[in-house]
């Protein structure tokens, strides 16, 4: 089963499989950006005076 569709093939795709793979990919963006918080040092993600900009 292909991951992409054409516009005029007649393919259909389950909509759990949809489904799972939507879930799969935000699952994977959520891991990354965990990740590059996780390893960045506090005073890039909150600067000094940061609670000040509300």
């Amino acid at each position: 089963m292909p991951l992409f569709c054409y516009p005029d093939s007649n393919v259909n795709i389950p909509t759990e499989y949809r489904k799972r793979q939507i879930l799969g990919l935000l699952v994977l963006a959520a891991a990354v950006l965990m990740i590059a918080v996780l390893r960045a040092p506090a005073h890039t993600i909150f600067p000094h005076g940061w609670w000040h900009v509300w």
